[in-house]
């Protein structure tokens, strides 16, 4: 607008200069206008660049709640039934009734724009929108528990310590290579279902409520290590390294378990995502994803490892050579991290989630050896085009050994 206001007291001065007085006032007068314009814009974006007050935020919950004919008796627009479903007049309140009762005045142009400005209407809209583009983006499965998470639950607990092998792919890197990629497996340890990290006495981050429950493994890792880089490079999109510095991925991976125990191992195929998944998380507790946010669901996650092992987030990089000093004196071996906040660890912890696609259970015990397939088929009212019994999301199928 700087431009704007620059331009027109130009044209005052050249006309003033020229004597001119009909081209002089039509100026002024669009000097005012664009003035009273600026202010209006101005009134109707400042919703968006400040944060939304808690109070418009309720008055836009009660304002839907009487577009939706189902607030109280004080509401406007809730009505009353006469037992038979049948809704009657809505009931008033007597500042609307005053409302309807006065007779309408025609407002003027001034009139409309002082209504426009002191409206809190473009801030309620904005209010809804967000409201809505929350509800999307935390947009979850509604289907029901998957029916492999129980018995896998249930098996993990008799690990003394939940480890697994997974298994990512690495771009080949021989130009002759007869493969696009090759494998990489190393052990890790399980940290629980995404959104379910259990309650811990020892951990002071503060948590979110339990707004979601999911089928989504996940573990820890730091960024600078290899596998990160590779659930970038080999997702469908082939992400760059540089990438893999922030969320996203996709890349496939197969996770194994083996709990001798029970003589059973689990092996669950599908794709990884760094520190941000969406899809198939289920809301068991309504209203409270409204307040759920990453940083309640990732410093938790942090706080859940010992300082030593927060430690481990300020070593030198891994992979590279002990003879080349660290490039930063802040990483160094041993430390111990106790502030969950802390600058340098943070920046190189990630949380990696499994979305699974196929999960197998191989029971191996004596004389009862048996095989399952758990096919995840999404929200679907029939056949898949698949053998087996589709429960919620799932495909179902006893194998041969």
């Amino acid at each position: 607008m700087t431009g704007v206001y620059l331009g027109e007291v130009c044209l005052i001065g050249l006309f003033a200069i020229g004597k001119a007085p009909g081209p002089l006032v039509l100026e002024v007068v669009l000097l005012v206008f664009t003035v009273l314009y600026h202010f209006s814009l101005n009134a109707a974006l400042d919703p968006m660049l400040q944060y939304l007050p808690k109070t418009l935020a309720t008055e836009e919950e009660a304002l839907l709640t009487i577009e939706d004919g189902h607030g109280t008796e004080k509401a406007a627009g809730a009505g009353e039934h006469d037992g038979q479903g049948i809704t009657t007049k809505p009931t008033l309140l007597k500042d609307e009734a005053e409302v309807v009762a006065a007779p309408a005045k025609k407002p003027n142009f001034f009139t409309r724009w002082r209504s426009c400005r002191s409206s809190s209407a473009p801030s309620r809209r904005l209010v809804h929108v967000l409201r809505t583009m929350s509800t999307s983006k935390h947009s979850s499965s509604t289907g029901t528990t998957a029916p492999w998470k129980p018995l896998f639950l249930s098996h993990i607990s008799k690990l003394p310590s939940p480890e697994f092998v997974l298994t990512s792919l690495q771009p080949a890197t021989d130009e002759n290579a007869s493969v696009p990629y090759v494998p990489r497996l190393r052990y890790l340890v399980y940290r629980g279902m995404w959104a379910e990290l259990p309650e811990n006495k020892r951990n002071g981050a503060p948590m979110n409520a339990r707004a979601y429950e999911s089928e989504l493994p996940n573990f820890t890792t730091d960024a600078r290590m290899e596998k990160v880089p590779q659930i970038f490079a080999s997702s469908a999109g082939h992400g760059a390294p540089e990438q893999s510095q922030g969320s996203g991925g996709g890349g496939p991976v197969e996770a194994v378990w083996w709990v001798k125990d029970v003589m059973t191992q689990w092996r669950i195929r599908g794709e990884t995502f760094v520190s941000e998944v969406w899809k198939r998380m289920r809301v068991v507790q309504e209203g409270a994803e409204r307040e759920w946010s990453w940083a309640k669901k990732l410093t938790p996650h942090f706080g859940n490892l010992s300082p030593g092992m927060r430690g481990s987030f300020k070593n030198p990089p891994p992979g590279t050579p002990v003879s080349v000093p660290p490039p930063k004196p802040s990483l160094a071996l041993g430390q111990q991290v106790t502030d969950l906040d802390d600058t340098v660890a943070r920046r190189n912890f990630r949380v990696v989630i499994i979305r699974p696609e196929v999960v197998e259970q191989l029971d191996l015990t004596e004389d009862k050896a048996r095989r399952w397939r758990f096919t995840f088929v999404g929200e679907t009212t029939g056949g898949s085009g698949g053998t087996g019994a589709t429960v919620g999301e799932w495909r179902t199928e006893e194998l041969w050994l």
